[in-house]
């Protein structure tokens, strides 16, 4: 609850504030969307009595169970970009830091001491059983089928990964 709380004070411009206006968040958003893009467009969800006034209780509320913010957190934790200089060091690529980017709505481009880009896809819930069977969060995978990871961007492209756990070809293809 304590970042929670600098967050909070954070938005309202005010230590130890109770509310913030839905005119202040709007004001605001701007810089909210800079330093935490997954709040700045929830304020109407974070609103739960629908006052325009954004109470320290509906946030952590919001911010501790709502499903799509921690869909949206987890996905975003999946997936990390790397940079690779030439003697194989890498550096985390955070695509909210306006610092290391070009553009607004690109991916991070090769810097000049760059040799590549690493992107690390991290899949939670999968699990494999003898004999070649394959369930990711409890829904078996069967051939031909692939996961795919959350969208990203690095070395100025967007994309995302498909991983096919069984096998790429069907049975009827494999045949």
């Amino acid at each position: 609850l304590k970042e929670l709380r600098v967050v909070f004070d954070w938005i309202a411009e005010e230590k130890g504030a109770m509310k913030i206006a839905g005119r202040k968040f709007k004001q605001r958003m701007p810089e909210i969307k800079k330093k935490f893009p997954l709040l700045a467009s929830s304020f109407p969800r974070m609103d739960a009595n629908r006052d325009c006034w954004l109470d320290w209780h509906e946030f952590t509320d919001f911010c501790l169970k709502d499903v799509k913010l921690s869909k949206k957190l987890r996905d975003e934790s999946l997936i990390f970009v790397y940079g690779v200089d030439l003697h194989g060091h890498r550096a985390f690529k955070d695509r909210f830091d306006e610092n290391h980017s070009c553009e607004v709505g690109t991916g991070p481009p090769l810097m000049p001491w760059e040799s590549a880009h690493v992107v690390e896809w991290r899949i939670p819930g999968i699990k494999f059983i003898r004999g070649g069977l394959t369930y990711h969060n409890g829904n078996r995978v069967g051939p031909g089928y692939s996961i795919a990871s959350a969208a990203f961007k690095a070395a100025g492209v967007s994309g995302y990964l498909r991983f096919w756990p069984v096998s790429y070809w069907t049975e009827t293809q494999y045949r």
